[in-house]
């Protein structure tokens, strides 16, 4: 087994984890108390990840260090149990940052988006108005048709439309139309421009919970369901390579370099 591999790996995925946790946690400022717990918590649980698994690789170690009498079989009857309670941490930890991020993403949806308009009629307005963007951004192309439905949410943001802005900056119907025509891509760079659009319309403290939930859908590094992707895909690979080992795989000499 390649410990030497696996520890680069290892530090690799803790590093951009640890680079984001900065640049998010800064972000996470200018919102409420709680997002900024809970943001703490997903980064907390993500690199709990990557403590529970060198913890193991340690102890690891000392099984056979500690136990010098005893045979293979001895040693592995210690080891067993310590991988065993390891990969069930590590899975557990996964589950703890993607159950915040879940709880993240509701409850700043919630918090962000304007409310529903009042009024008896309020209802027919909406789909008289969602036939009517239909028919209107049926006849677009794909190409153009993230950037009308933009320019129309602004348009009805500048009118003072409460309805229309209800519609397109707050309802699921413009991801669920964009979905209808397999726009999947733009469906997520709606979102994140609507929010955009809207930060106007906001207060200081509402617009750090948008930046938060932008962070909860951004690309890459810096993006907390991006960032679980990538702890799961490490996951994939470091459980098997756990489970298949003994307490003779990790060298002491692989410890002292890293």
């Amino acid at each position: 087994m390649n410990s030497d591999h696996s520890y680069n790996r290892d530090a690799t995925y803790r590093g951009v984890i640890a680079g984001a946790r900065l640049t998010i946690e800064t972000t996470a400022r200018n919102a409420d108390q709680q997002t900024q717990a809970t943001v703490a918590a997903i980064f907390d649980s993500m690199l709990s990840v990557f403590d529970v698994i060198a913890n193991a690789k340690n102890q690891a170690v000392n099984v056979a260090l500690q136990n010098p009498d005893l045979n293979d079989a001895a040693i592995e009857r210690k080891y067993r149990p310590i991988i065993t309670s390891a990969v069930s941490e590590a899975r557990a930890s996964m589950d703890r940052a993607a159950a915040n991020i879940a709880k993240l993403e509701k409850t700043l949806t919630a918090a962000t988006k304007p409310p529903m308009p009042g009024g008896s009629d309020v209802q027919m307005q909406l789909l008289n108005m969602k036939n009517d963007f239909k028919m209107l951004f049926d006849s677009i192309p794909a190409a153009a048709l993230l950037d009308t439905m933009i320019e129309e949410l602004e348009g009805r943001i500048r009118a003072g439309d409460q309805v229309g802005i209800f519609l397109l900056g707050a309802d699921r119907w413009p991801a669920l139309y964009l979905q209808s025509r397999n726009e999947h891509t733009q469906a997520m760079q709606y979102a994140q421009r609507a929010a955009a659009a809207m930060r106007p319309l906001q207060s200081e403290l509402v617009q750090g919970q948008a930046a938060v939930l932008n962070s909860v859908y951004a690309p890459g590094r810096n993006g907390l369901k991006s960032l679980l992707s990538n702890l799961e895909g490490y996951l994939s690979q470091a459980i098997p390579e756990l489970e298949a080992s003994n307490a003779h795989s990790w060298s002491t000499d692989a410890f002292n370099r890293y």
